[in-house]
């Protein structure tokens, strides 16, 4: 069991990456939910912000899930990205072993 504080710490930890990253690449959207982070960043862009986010701590890592065409699962959603551009969640079930 970890310390009482250590999800603080962690929280903090990951608030300071990002404003030392983040802010010169301005994604068009970053969401994070504990240490999932939900990014919309020109294709261009995209590898140019994992080197950053690993090399401003090299002791976290950062790894990249792609889209498989135009969805994407993140936590318990599909998110798929629409013609118009816009983004239109859906509930995400993973296959189980009954």
């Amino acid at each position: 069991m970890g310390s009482p504080i250590s999800g603080l710490l962690a929280e903090l930890v990951l608030q300071r990456l990002e404003e030392a990253v983040v802010k010169n690449l301005r994604p068009k959207l970053w969401l994070r939910y504990v240490d999932d982070t939900f990014v919309v960043i020109n294709n261009c862009e995209g590898e140019r912000l994992h080197e950053r986010l690993n090399g401003a701590f090299p002791a976290i890592q950062f790894t990249i899930e792609g889209a498989t065409g135009n969805i994407l699962p993140f936590l318990d959603d599909n998110v798929q990205r629409l013609s118009d551009g816009k983004l239109s969640p859906s509930v995400h079930r993973k296959d189980s072993n009954d």
